[in-house]
């Protein structure tokens, strides 16, 4: 892990709420990114209204890494590189948080090699998913940064652990759907789709990935959420 500062959730930098903004910029300014591919990438956002982050849109089109991506911010804005495993994965938390919110702003709660309470995610920066750590751990927890890929692969280990059980209301209806909903966020990641489009049929639901309006890719989930008989 990098010796850097391990910054307390609330002293997220200043720069949270700049953005897309923000990280172009930066990434400008460390070379790593010219002004057209900036332009480019942002006017893809603008056409998604905003439903795409920066980063994922420049992981899309090949132009970052994400591992580049994830060691520019640790580096830049000190937040340390967390990667969640089955060892530091802190299954109370993540239980009492749940696959919704975990999912929804892509983050972990683990413990750090020393032992210490932290929560991983894939964008510090977000304020919603920093809030959404703070209400639930507290603001003494340690944030980390981790890839997405790697989050929800912790997310499904957990489910597979049986680590959480839904709380009744919840979006989540028994291990079908968290399942389906794992499945679909990691294949929609992994396919750069900026868009899911759930296809639902008598013999079960399949989903089509799309980027910038043209399908990149598709997946039957009959075996998940086939409906019951009768």
């Amino acid at each position: 892990m990098l010796a850097v500062p391990v910054p307390a959730i609330e002293a997220a930098p200043p720069h949270a709420d700049a953005g897309a903004t923000f990280l172009g910029t930066l990434l400008v300014d460390l070379g790593l990114l010219t002004h057209a591919q900036l332009d480019t990438a942002l006017s893809i956002q603008s056409r998604c209204n905003g439903r795409r982050r920066l980063g994922d849109i420049l992981i899309a089109q090949g132009i970052i890494g994400e591992t580049r991506l994830i060691e520019v911010l640790s580096m830049q804005l000190g937040f340390p590189m967390l990667v969640p495993g089955r060892d530091t994965l802190d299954r109370a938390r993540l239980a009492r948080l749940g696959a919704n919110r975990c999912t929804q702003h892509m983050l972990v709660p683990m413990r750090t090699p020393e032992g210490l309470p932290a929560v991983t995610m894939a964008d510090p920066l977000d304020r919603a998913a920093r809030q959404s750590a703070l209400s639930a751990f507290g603001a003494s927890v340690i944030v980390g940064i981790s890839g997405k890929h790697a989050i929800l692969d912790a997310i499904a280990l957990a489910e597979r652990d049986c680590a959480w059980t839904p709380s009744p209301g919840s979006w989540v209806e028994g291990d079908r759907l968290a399942r389906f909903a794992i499945a679909l966020i990691r294949d929609g990641y992994r396919l750069g789709a900026g868009e899911i489009r759930i296809l639902l049929g008598a013999s079960g639901v399949s989903a089509e990935f799309l980027r910038d309006g043209e399908t990149t890719g598709s997946r039957a989930f009959d075996d998940v959420l086939a409906p019951d008989a009768g």
